[in-house]
């Protein structure tokens, strides 16, 4: 294991906005994290 703290779907969202990624609707955002996940996100 790498150690690392796993984040909730919040924490996941307020990382990707720090790494200026922009939502159209941060409402439904934790909906498709959920469904999409954040390594797939993180990359665009």
């Amino acid at each position: 294991m790498s150690g690392k703290i796993p984040l909730t779907v919040h924490d996941q969202l307020a990382l990707l906005q720090e790494r200026n990624m922009q939502f159209r609707n941060i409402d439904t955002a934790p909906h498709f994290l959920s469904n999409i996940s954040y390594y797939r996100l993180k990359g665009y």
